[in-house]
């Protein structure tokens, strides 16, 4: 029995379906994946052992890890390594150019011998979880196992994959196949439970869709709102940093990533693919599945979608069109954001490669941070920019359009300046690796109050600006007196006096280098506000 591409076998209640031990194939290519629905009646035998499981891998633009599953259970050599090259450390078979023998360990050989697939293990120290293959002669798929890994294409290109050929280092689409048994005892079939090693709280665990069909992301979580958390993070389809982005069903959007990621189907986790979800326990994250997790389409989901009025996106830009990461910080009017602490609204990144960005929330590294909205007016989020190569990037900001109860503004420490990001939405910025200031948390987001125009009050002088020591501000001669208030960046007040019109003098001497904002109140509420630079 053959399901083509997008279509599904449907078994309806009272319905059988009865494979009499034929060979099931469900194919897929690149316009769909066929796959086995919601199963409501029966399918007879209860163990079905000839299912043959299709994934089709879309080409990429350059070389990038993905992340897969397979619902069936196959040793590698007999499964995938059929359609594309598996390789990694061995010894015995012969490289490319020439007659290709595989390593006596099943990898296809290479002059590096580099590792293409790994596992990933959380109860592993940071640093240590990802393991390459050992081997592909006893190493098997299985239902829930997520692996990365890098597929070059189809194993028909040959020697022009492995060999350095530099139209082999542009990935060709191929189509990973598997056969095996569908069967609950096989944890592919109705419902049962898979652990996956795990140590410490909140920690990422890289985790399958166990199913040969797609299922609903918000009703996996609905059904373990006590172990996992309520994001997921992928390889970022094109990032030439290598980063991942992350799905937040709260905001409906995806972090991070480039082209392939479509905010619509992010609900969606497919046939064949692996995750990366956070544990809640500090220990095994046991999972449970169920055939109501399986869906045809985008599903309304579990999380309504939350609109964030008071946002900003941050995008870290190798040049004017390659982005290296990105980031979300905002803010919410809801009684759980704690802005020292994760929370349900918040997603810790992953990112640890050569070139990323961050924020910081607490001692944690953010991709999306939710904070208070009572704090808004004057807050600070420090952000952390990585490079592990010199030269001149840029930070792109959008999405503030609603941005209105307050100013946003970017602190660079380096260069001792501030700018205004609704009127600067692109900074550039130069990192010199024998200069460790020029990154790490170099820049600081400062929330502002957002200063409401009145009426302005003509005629005042200050001068000298840029000042050091002494400031003199000349106020129009009137009857009542003014109101000078001088706050810095983030709002917070550093001076206010009751001055009489004419000549004033004002001391800064004690305040910081740095910029500040002079607000001047006369007695019916007219103002003026000047920027000053201390020196």
């Amino acid at each position: 029995m053959i399901i083509a591409p997008g279509k599904a076998l449907l078994i309806n209640s009272n319905g059988t379906v009865d494979l009499n031990n034929r060979p099931l194939r469900l194919q897929s290519d690149a316009s769909g994946t066929a796959r086995i629905g919601q199963i409501f009646g029966t399918l007879t035998p209860s163990t079905a052992t000839n299912v043959i499981v299709e994934r089709f891998i879309p080409a990429k633009a350059s070389r990038a890890w993905s992340l897969v599953t397979s619902p069936v259970g196959q040793l590698l050599n007999a499964g995938w390594q059929q359609q594309v090259h598996i390789t990694g450390a061995g010894t015995g078979g012969t490289a490319c150019p020439g007659i290709l023998a595989a390593n006596s360990n099943g990898f296809d050989p290479t002059v590096t011998n580099a590792p293409s697939m790994f596992t990933y293990n959380a109860s592993n120290t940071t640093g240590n979880r990802w393991t390459a293959l050992a081997n592909t002669n006893a190493t098997s798929t299985a239902a829930g196992t997520g692996f990365r890994m890098s597929i070059r294409g189809p194993r028909s290109l040959g020697c022009a994959l492995l060999d350095g050929t530099p139209s082999g280092l542009i990935p060709a689409a191929a189509t990973l196949s598997a056969t095996g048994t569908i069967s609950n005892a096989a944890k592919n079939l109705g419902s049962f439970t898979i652990d996956y090693p795990n140590t410490g709280t909140n920690n990422y665990v890289l985790i399958g869709n166990p199913y040969p069909s797609q299922i609903s992301f918000s009703t996996l979580v609905a059904d373990n709102i006590a172990n996992m958390g309520n994001n997921y993070a992928i390889y970022a389809p094109g990032n030439t940093a290598g980063n991942y982005a992350y799905w937040d069903p709260i905001g409906g959007t995806y972090t991070g990533g480039n082209t392939g990621l479509v905010n619509a189907i992010g609900n969606i986790i497919a046939s064949g693919q692996a995750i990366f979800v956070r544990a809640q326990p500090v220990s095994t994250l046991t999972l449970s599945f169920n055939e109501a997790q399986k869906t045809a389409t985008t599903p309304t989901g579990y999380f309504r979608t939350t609109n964030f009025n008071e946002m900003v996106r941050i995008a870290y830009m190798l040049d004017d069109t390659n982005k290296a990461d990105e980031i979300i910080v905002r803010y919410s009017n809801d009684a759980r954001i704690n802005n020292t602490t994760i929370g349900q609204m918040d997603i810790e990144s992953m990112n640890a490669g050569s070139q990323y960005l961050t924020s910081s929330k607490g001692t944690k590294a953010m991709a999306v941070q939710t904070r208070s909205l009572k704090t808004l007016q004057t807050d600070t989020v420090a952000l952390n920019v990585i490079s592990s190569q010199n030269g001149t990037y840029k930070l792109s900001f959008s999405d503030y359009e609603n941005f209105t109860a307050a100013n946003i503004y970017l602190l660079d420490k380096y260069n001792n300046s501030t700018t205004a990001i609704k009127d600067n939405p692109v900074y550039s910025f130069t990192v010199d690796r024998t200069i460790a200031a020029t990154q790490g948390q170099r820049f600081a987001l400062v929330f502002a109050k957002a200063i409401v125009p009145q009426a302005i009050i003509a005629g005042i002088k200050m001068y000298p600006n840029p000042a050091n020591k002494n400031l003199t501000i000349e106020l129009p001669i009137t009857e009542g007196r003014y109101t000078v208030r001088i706050t810095d960046v983030t709002g917070k007040q550093v001076f206010q006096n009751q001055l009489a019109g004419g000549v004033q003098a004002i001391n800064i001497s004690k305040l910081a280098q740095g910029n500040y904002v002079v607000e001047i109140t006369d007695t019916k509420g007219n103002r003026a506000v000047e920027k000053l630079v201390k020196q």
